[in-house]
């Protein structure tokens, strides 16, 4: 459609290249806007996991008599075995 405007000082050339520089941009953009993503989500997903075994080493021993072992590691595995297929990737 530009390409049929009559206007002699803009060649096809210009067109293309203008359109390739704005696919080129938007192609950095998304790249960096999903690395951010997962920087973002990595480091609050750490965050999260300090501040769980800060309150669990915190805990007062009524916490430990009343909840079972079991319950208290299994949220912890999980968490682990996350990093750990994290890291594998």
């Amino acid at each position: 459609m530009a390409a049929n405007v009559d206007n002699p000082q803009v060649s096809t050339l210009q067109l293309i290249v203008v359109y390739m520089l704005i696919g080129v941009g938007s192609i950095v953009f998304m790249l960096i806007r999903s690395l951010l993503a997962v920087a973002m989500g990595l480091q609050s997903s750490k965050y999260l996991f300090s501040q769980l075994v800060n309150s669990l080493f915190r805990a007062p021993m009524s916490f430990y008599d009343s909840t079972p072992l079991g319950r208290i590691l299994s949220r912890v595995s999980i968490l682990n075995n996350f990093y750990h297929a994290m890291d594998e990737n």
